[in-house]
């Protein structure tokens, strides 16, 4: 009977720091995902800001297409940082990178 005791505990704490974490992170909208732009890429280049989740929208009839999204980050700050500094900016690459000439556009979402 104890046990049960120690993993209800256990349960309250975890589903509390889950509440926690939520109320410190930072969500933000992108409007429009460029063909070719996949969710590793987006990891990969805003891996500095701690992203946490990314979710993107398919596009039906297309593989590795999406029309928008959104991307989890682990401080609301960082969010908030990530859409000043990015958006409006080009997503960046080598001559030859289809991405190159394209921009980020973002929405910072709150609460």
């Amino acid at each position: 009977e104890l046990m049960e005791n120690d993993d209800d505990k256990d349960l309250v704490e975890k589903s509390l720091d889950y509440k926690s974490r939520i109320k410190k992170s930072g969500v933000m909208y992108i409007t429009y995902v460029p063909e070719g732009l996949k969710i590793s890429m987006i990891r990969k280049k805003l891996e500095k800001y701690g992203v946490n989740r990314v979710y993107l929208r398919p596009v039906k009839g297309k593989l590795n297409s999406f029309k928008d999204g959104w991307i989890e980050f682990k401080d609301k700050i960082m969010a908030k940082l990530c859409e000043f500094e990015l958006n409006g900016k080009p997503i960046g690459g080598k001559k030859r990178d289809p991405l190159r000439d394209e921009l980020w556009n973002f929405k910072y979402l709150h609460k």
